[in-house]
């Protein structure tokens, strides 16, 4: 039996919605390469209800590379994804909880059993069954641009179905008398007219709809023409883009599952961008704090991604290097103010003893890590700051040191 997991990779080890683990084959062929081979797509696909050609594609945008569905056929074959270049199975289970964060789990209650909807006229969206909310999915992506060209096949609900078996079991009805067979195969049956009498009604509709439907083509053509090419998103734009995605609220804090996909996405990006777990650390301030903003709301930041930040620094020695993470986003200005003058880099150093304080009383930080990072060697810290600002980190934090050790007598 093949290994599930949850959707969304949500941790409840209860929850309802799961899924077939992805299964992952390295190939070598010949002179073309090396490439990765997701040998049970289309079981996954048919788990979260959408089309295998869209996870596949996924796969393609997210990790730049090539990708394409390959379906079995009478010749031979199998159906599966095939991806060029090697990929773990690791860094494609993130990839593919992202997918589904966007395009299958409810932006409103988080439910993991919606159905995708894709129309030329709507676009892309999420019919939750639960809270019965049709919502737009949390980013605008270009995968949405392929789902509105290649819709899923479309399905006979389940009212279209009684209908249509109804309607069959009146006619085998009326079959069944003598006045029934004549109305149904006679030449003027009131069927015949009725069928008239729709394609009448039909004709009229598409000249109507044709002014509608010409617009829309001339949408599409419009959105068809070739993109010029861009540069390469920085992994910090690429968080700070994914964060935007997750926020539904400006203010509000994050949900176990948005925080679950906030790690998650920075795993995708450190495998991506071979990003250190220091580095990784690095990215994740730079993208949750913004220090563009008035200093004195700095502590309040802290504080408000108490959730997040127990999640990225579960341990000691994590919390040490969170430390210096924090020093390094409080003299480096953001990306796009580095040359700004007005904003002088180390003036933040001196909100640092709030900043401690307030992942103190959070609970994030232990009086013990600010005490470790106290007595620590300014050296330890180099790999973030120069030594002359971890020098000066401890200076201005000497006080909150010595206050904790008088609370701790």
């Amino acid at each position: 039996m093949s290994k599930e997991v949850n959707v969304g990779g949500v941790s409840d080890p209860h929850y309802r919605y799961r899924r077939p683990a992805l299964r992952v084959k390295e190939e070598l062929r010949g002179t073309n390469g090396q490439r990765t081979v997701v040998e049970n797509i289309e079981e996954v696909s048919k788990a979260i209800h959408v089309p295998a050609i869209y996870p596949t594609q996924f796969f393609g945008y997210e990790l730049s590379v090539s990708a394409r569905f390959q379906e079995k056929t009478k010749e031979g074959g199998r159906t599966c994804a095939v991806l060029a270049g090697i990929h773990s199975a690791a860094l494609l289970e993130k990839v593919m909880t992202k997918f589904e964060l966007l395009y299958v789990v409810c932006p409103n209650c988080k439910d993991g059993g919606t159905r995708l909807s894709v129309s030329k006229k709507n676009g892309v969206r999420i019919k939750c069954g639960a809270c019965g909310k049709i919502s737009n999915p949390r980013s605008v992506n270009k995968l949405e641009k392929f789902m509105v060209k290649n819709p899923p096949p479309k399905q006979q609900s389940g009212l279209e179905i009684g209908a249509n078996a109804a309607q069959s079991k009146s006619e085998l009805g009326a079959i069944g008398s003598v006045g029934g067979l004549e109305s149904v195969l006679g030449g003027q049956s009131p069927s015949k007219k009725e069928s008239k009498a729709k394609s009448k009604a039909k004709k009229k509709k598409e000249v109507k709809e044709e002014p509608e439907a010409v617009e829309d083509q001339k949408e599409l053509d419009h959105k068809e023409e070739p993109e010029e090419p861009q540069r390469q998103a920085t992994p910090r734009e690429k968080f700070l883009e994914f964060i935007k995605s997750l926020r539904t609220e400006e203010g509000k804090s994050f949900d176990e599952l948005q925080i679950v996909a906030l790690c998650s996405e920075l795993d995708r990006l450190a495998l991506v961008h071979s990003l250190s777990k220091p580095d990784r650390l690095k990215l994740s301030l730079s993208g949750l704090i913004d220090t563009s903003l008035a200093p004195k709301t700095l502590p309040s930041q802290f504080s408000a991604l108490r959730s997040v930040f127990l999640k990225l620094a579960p341990d000691r020695h994590a919390k040490l290097t969170f430390i210096a993470a924090i020093l390094h986003i409080l003299v480096t200005p953001p990306e796009g103010l580095e040359d700004q003058k007005s904003n002088k880099p180390q003036s933040l150093l001196s909100y640092l003893p709030m900043i401690l304080m307030a992942l103190y009383e959070s609970e994030v930080l232990s009086e013990d890590d600010i005490l470790a990072w106290m007595g620590s060697p300014p050296d330890l810290d180099t790999w973030a700051v120069s030594r002359e600002v971890a020098v000066k980190a401890k200076k201005v934090s000497k006080e909150l040191a010595e206050w904790l050790e008088a609370e701790d007598e």
